[in-house]
C-alpha cells in the first residue's frame, strides 16, 4: 500500500468516526426530520407519506398563482423537495398546491417531467419547481428550469433560490447540518482541457462571484447572519455562513478528487459543494438579471463512496440502515430553518406580475377616477407588453394577452359600471 493509499484510509476512518458521532449525539432530531417525511413501512422502496399536505390543480388555477409569486424555489432531491413541501405546510397549515399533470419542458418525448408546487411561507407566495435530475445542464437541470421560469408570462419574481443539501470539506471544523450561503462559485465541471497531463480548467473566467452581482442582497444576507437585522426573535436562525462553493455536475464522494477539484477550479476557501448553482447563477446574472442565492446545508463530505455499509458497521452491527438518507433529511431541514428566517426577516421583495400591475394602477390612477372600458384595456395592455413582454424576450399575441388582462386584473381589481350604455371601471 502506498503514502497515498495510506493517508486515504486515514481520512477515511476520521470522516466515518466523525459522522457516526455526530449521528450518536443528534439521533432524536435525525430521525424526526426523516420520519416526518418518509413512510416507515416502506421496505425496499423509498416512500413518502406527505400526501395529505398537497392539493392538486389544475393548469388554469396554477398560472393565476403564478402572477402571484414573488420568489422561485428550486430543487433537484427527494429530501430536499419534501422535507421543503412538509415544513412550509406544517408552519402555516396551509395545503401546498402541486399541479396535476406536471411540466413538460421540452416538445420532444424525451420522459423527464417537472414537479411544480405552490406554497406559503409568511407573506410570500413561493413557486417550488423539483427537477427530476440533478446537475446544471441535465434535461431539466437547473439551468433550464431558470429558462422556463424566464419564458413563462406570469411571473417575474423577485429571487430564485437554489435550495438543498451539499457536501462539506472540513469534518474538523464544519458540522452536518451547517448552512452555507453561497458568494462565489468555482465550476470543476466547465471548461475543461484534457492532455497528457490529465485535466484542469482552461482559466479561472468561469468563476461566478454572485455577491458581486447582487450586492444590496447578499449585504442584507449578512445583516441577518450577523443578527443585525433580527425583527422576529422569535424565528431562530441555526448556523449559517456566507463563502465559496464548488459546483460540478458530478457526484462527489472521493477526498482525492474533491481536494483535485477544489485546486483545479481556481478555488479559494471552498466551504462546501454542490451541483446545481452553476446553471443557476449563470442564467440569472447574464440573462434574466434576477437575483439568486444558493442556499444549502451539509449532509456529507464527499468522500467516502460507500460510507453507508460503513456507518452502518459502526452504528447498528452491519445490519442494513439509511443513514445517508435520514442525514440528507435532517441537512433540509437545517437549510428550511435558515431560508425560513430570510422569508421572516424580509430579505425577499414581495414583487409579482399582478403587485407590480397593482403598484403602477394605484401610482396612476386615484380610488376614484372613472375610466371607460376601453382606454383601460389599452393602458392594461401597453403595460404588460412593455414589461412582460421585454423582460421574457417573446412576443405575446392579443388573444393571449386581453384575457390575462381581463380575468386577472379588471375583474379582481376593479369595479364595473355601466351608465346610459356606456361601460366604465372604478379602481378599488
Amino acid at each position: 500500500m502506498n503514502t497515498n493509499e495510506v493517508k486515504n484510509n486515514e481520512i477515511k476512518e476520521e470522516i466515518i468516526d466523525a459522522v457516526s458521532k455526530f449521528i450518536k449525539e443528534n439521533i432524536t432530531a435525525i430521525n424526526k426530520q426523516y420520519n416526518n417525511v418518509v413512510d416507515k413501512s416502506s421496505v425496499d422502496q423509498l416512500k413518502f407519506k406527505t400526501s395529505k399536505i398537497y392539493k392538486n390543480i389544475s393548469i388554469s388555477e396554477y398560472n393565476e398563482e403564478l402572477t402571484s409569486v414573488s420568489v422561485v424555489i428550486l430543487t433537484a432531491n427527494y429530501f430536499e423537495r419534501e422535507v421543503l413541501n412538509f415544513n412550509a405546510y406544517n408552519d402555516n397549515k396551509v395545503q401546498i398546491k402541486r399541479l396535476s399533470n406536471k411540466i413538460k419542458l421540452f416538445c420532444t418525448k424525451d420522459f423527464r417531467v417537472v414537479d411544480a408546487y405552490i406554497l406559503k411561507i409568511d407573506k410570500y407566495t413561493i413557486l417550488h419547481l423539483h427537477a427530476p435530475e440533478t446537475g446544471s445542464n441535465t434535461p431539466c437541470g437547473s439551468a433550464d428550469l431558470v429558462r422556463y421560469i424566464n419564458s413563462n408570462m406570469y411571473l417575474q419574481p423577485t429571487c430564485i433560490v437554489s435550495f438543498g443539501v451539499c457536501y462539506g470539506i472540513d469534518w474538523k471544523n464544519q458540522n452536518i447540518g451547517d448552512t452555507i450561503i453561497a458568494e462565489k462559485i468555482y465550476p470543476w465541471s466547465v471548461g475543461i482541457k484534457l492532455d497528457e497531463n490529465g485535466w484542469h480548467i482552461k482559466h479561472d473566467g468561469y468563476i461566478i462571484d454572485i455577491r458581486e452581482h447582487f450586492s444590496i442582497l447578499y449585504s442584507n444576507i449578512n445583516d441577518i447572519i450577523l443578527g443585525q437585522t433580527n425583527k422576529e426573535k422569535n424565528v431562530p436562525l441555526r448556523n449559517a455562513k456566507l463563502g465559496n462553493m464548488l459546483t460540478g455536475e458530478a457526484v462527489l464522494s472521493n477526498e482525492e478528487i474533491k481536494v483535485e477539484a477544489i485546486q483545479k477550479a481556481f478555488g479559494f476557501n471552498i466551504l462546501g459543494g454542490e451541483m446545481e448553482g452553476y446553471g443557476l447563477a449563470k442564467e440569472c446574472i447574464y440573462y434574466l438579471n434576477t437575483p439568486c442565492m444558493i442556499v444549502k446545508s451539509i449532509c456529507d463530505w464527499g468522500a467516502c463512496k460507500n460510507i453507508e455499509d460503513d456507518l452502518c458497521k459502526h452504528l447498528n452491527n452491519g445490519k442494513k440502515g439509511n443513514y445517508k438518507d435520514q442525514l440528507q433529511a435532517y441537512a433540509a431541514y437545517c437549510a428550511y430553518t435558515v431560508l425560513k428566517k430570510f422569508f421572516y426577516e424580509n430579505l425577499f421583495g414581495t414583487e409579482s406580475l399582478i403587485e407590480n400591475i397593482k403598484n403602477f394602477l394605484i401610482d396612476n390612477y386615484h380610488q376614484n377616477e372613472t375610466i371607460q372600458e376601453e382606454k383601460l384595456k389599452a393602458i392594461l395592455k401597453k403595460y404588460f407588453l412593455k414589461n412582460v413582454q421585454k423582460r421574457n424576450s417573446i412576443h405575446f399575441e392579443n388573444d393571449i394577452v386581453e384575457p390575462i388582462i381581463k380575468k386577472l386584473v379588471i375583474d379582481n381589481y376593479f369595479t364595473k359600471k355601466k351608465n346610459e350604455g356606456i361601460t366604465t371601471y372604478t379602481f378599488r
